[in-house]
């Protein structure tokens, strides 16, 4: 049919419903018109329009019109037919477009259609695709909105959860996994989420921080006994209470277990165990049990035996045929087996899945592993913190040295636990050699280059051609030959000394020509420009010229001439006096204090102690107290001490 003649058509149906508004005849057609493939107009939606018109308009005609209709024909059967038909195509169409939107429009329209079914299970399925595509938590948030009911809300579901988890945890951070654990509380990835904060927040290897974590999460009894069993280690290792936190009937009946030691007996060809009022602890159930039991006394938290390494409360830590176990600390041993050397808690947990070639505890609060000969670095919970790519790995005071290439590279402990938190750990701090000083120093080389940093690896002294002492002021620093000293003052460190030599209180700065007097206390030199100076007895000696001064600890000062001879009293222990001759009389005098006791006449003098002094004279020997007054006269031709309170004549 031409153009033409369907816009005739078209005009004569239209003229037919203005004749006759109720004309279901002339709807069925038009919808017939409008559903012709070969129409220009053709329209399904019209067609479908014309139809349910045509619906209304047959339900309203009384019986003997719908006769009358049936010699058209028309009736309801037609009517039904002719709709499934339009629906089957509206389906068809919506198939073949294949979006969201195309079959919505088909349900929000052909609601009588059979295929309402089928576009619903395509809707979802189209659009759970684009979800798909899209592939983050808000499109599956979105779609489970749209459709609870779907097919796909299972899969939704899961993966919205999956897509949050990552999403909100993607920086792997400790406060990210804390924001998600208590915002989104029914996720399926709380065990997750709740085992990172675990291992995050106690990665430092310190009771307290696993006593916030037992406090602040204690609904997730998986991870909470394992928390409680470290932190149970961590206590008896630093030998304080166990916290309240902690404490459980099983707790308190390892504890019963472990405060007595155990015996082993023998009772049909098996061994078993009891303590030290022979009661018995564990039923003889092993075939055999580690030679060193065998004398009795058994202190160990755990038992080598044919079955393995049991705990006290009988409980399997490693199965199997043990060769060797080695107590690290903190709770953790390694276990050498017939197959590979294993590292456990004594609480049973793994730290490692793998087997090790060695282990060994750093800091008292980390776990150093080897396998493929290179070592790495864990939390006492068995989290990584530091990959496996260093030759060694120690502790020197707070600062942890990682090996790597024959270097030695510096980390503090804080950026050990920062490392738990997805922190780089640093490598800026690298030297040939690095020697503890003290606590909170540390001697650094490079080459010919030496430095000190503290435990903050900040340099005290910076990278210099140098040779640093540390002494009990301070450092000294050698250059050529030359020594100066670090830190002590701004005017004295600027100078240079051929020798510097601390003594108590004081330092003796030595130059080419002279000397200097330095008090360390007072911070300023009290003897400068002197031509020699020395330390005796708790003394500083300084002369210039003809002179001697005397520099006693107490600050006093005492000159004489160079030609004066000090003699030094003899005493029990320490050396407390001295003696200046003055012509046929001797005056003693107390080194610490420098004050004079007494001048008297003698020819040797022995402190006896209890301010009592021996003093000999023209061969005679008597007794005089602190003050020189005569205990016992110059008469005696000798005079022993003979206990600590006695003296023989």
């Amino acid at each position: 049919m031409s153009k033409g003649k369907w816009m005739k058509a078209e005009q004569s149906l239209k003229k037919a419903l203005r004749k006759d508004s109720i004309n279901a005849e002339a709807r069925m057609v038009y919808a017939q018109w409008f559903f012709s493939p070969t129409n220009p107009d053709y329209d399904i939606d019209a067609a479908y329009a014309c139809l349910l018109d045509a619906f209304k308009d047959y339900a309203i005609v009384d019986q003997r019109q719908r006769e009358r209709m049936q010699r058209f024909p028309l009736d309801s059967a037609i009517l039904l037919h002719l709709r499934a038909e339009i629906d089957s195509a509206a389906f068809e169409r919506a198939k073949d477009i294949n979006t969201e939107a195309s079959y919505i429009t088909f349900l929000d329209k052909f609601l009588f259609s059979k295929f309402r079914g089928n576009a619903i299970e395509l809707r979802d399925e189209v659009s759970f695709l684009d979800a798909l595509k899209v592939n983050t938590y808000q499109s599956f948030d979105l779609y489970i909105a749209k459709y609870p009911d779907s097919h796909r809300a299972a899969e939704a579901r899961n993966r919205y959860n999956k897509l949050l988890f990552e999403d909100k945890t993607k920086d792997g951070k400790l406060k990210s996994f804390i924001s998600f654990y208590k915002t989104y509380p029914d996720s399926p990835f709380r065990k997750v989420v709740t085992e990172q904060i675990f291992e995050i927040s106690t990665a430092s290897g310190e009771l307290d921080d696993y006593l916030d974590f037992i406090t602040n999460y204690n609904d997730s009894s998986w991870i909470l006994k394992k928390a409680k069993d470290i932190a149970f280690h961590l206590a008896q290792q630093s030998n304080v209470n166990i916290p309240h936190q902690i404490l459980s009937d099983s707790i308190r009946n390892v504890l019963s277990l472990e405060a007595d030691y155990w015996v082993p007996f023998l009772k049909g060809e098996k061994f078993g165990f009891m303590n030290s009022r022979g009661e018995e602890t564990l039923a003889a159930q092993f075939d055999g049990i580690s030679n060193e039991y065998l004398c009795g006394n058994v202190t160990e938290d755990y038992l080598v035996t044919s079955k393995g390494v049991v705990s006290r409360s009988n409980k399997i830590i490693v199965e199997g045929v043990v060769d060797f176990v080695e107590d690290l600390g903190s709770g953790i041993l390694m276990v050498k087996t017939d197959k590979c050397n294993r590292l456990v808690h004594k609480s049973g947990f793994k730290l490692i899945d793998d087997c090790v070639e060695d282990a060994q505890l750093v800091a008292n609060q980390f776990v150093a592993v080897q396998t493929n000969g290179k070592w790495s670095l864990h939390a006492i919970s068995g989290r990584k913190l530091v990959e496996q790519k260093y030759e060694a790995i120690r502790s020197e005071g707070d600062l942890i040295v990682f090996i790597k290439n024959g270097k030695s590279i510096l980390n503090t402990i804080d950026e050990i636990i920062k490392a738990a938190d997805k922190n780089i750990l640093p490598e800026k701090m690298v030297f040939d050699e690095v020697r503890k000083l003290n606590t909170n120093k540390f001697l650094v080389k490079n080459g010919a280059l030496e430095g000190v940093v503290n435990s903050d690896l900040q340099f005290e002294i910076p990278l210099d051609r140098q040779v640093l002492t540390l002494t009990s002021f301070g450092f000294t620093k050698k250059v050529l030959n030359k020594v100066t000293t670090v830190g002590l003052s701004e005017t004295i460190d600027k100078e240079e000394f051929s020798e510097i030599k601390p003594y108590l209180n004081w330092l003796g700065l030595y130059q080419t020509k002279g000397a200097k007097l330095y008090d360390i206390k007072a911070s300023k030199i009290i003897a400068a420009n002197v031509d020699s100076l020395w330390f005796t007895n708790r003394l500083a000696m300084a002369s210039r010229a003809d002179s001697v001064n005397v520099i006693f600890g107490s600050g006093r000062r005492m000159m004489f001439h160079n030609t004066t001879k000090v003699t030094f009293v003899k005493s029990p222990d320490s050396v407390r006096y001295f003696y200046l001759e003055d012509k046929n009389k001797k005056q003693l005098y107390e080194v610490d204090s420098g004050l004079k006791k007494f001048t008297l006449e003698f020819d040797k003098i022995e402190e006896l102690g209890y301010n009592l002094f021996l003093i000999e004279h023209k061969g005679k020997r008597g007794l005089v107290n602190i003050e020189g007054k005569t205990i016992l006269p110059l008469e005696y031709d000798a005079v022993a001490k003979s206990s600590d309170h006695l003296v023989s004549l």
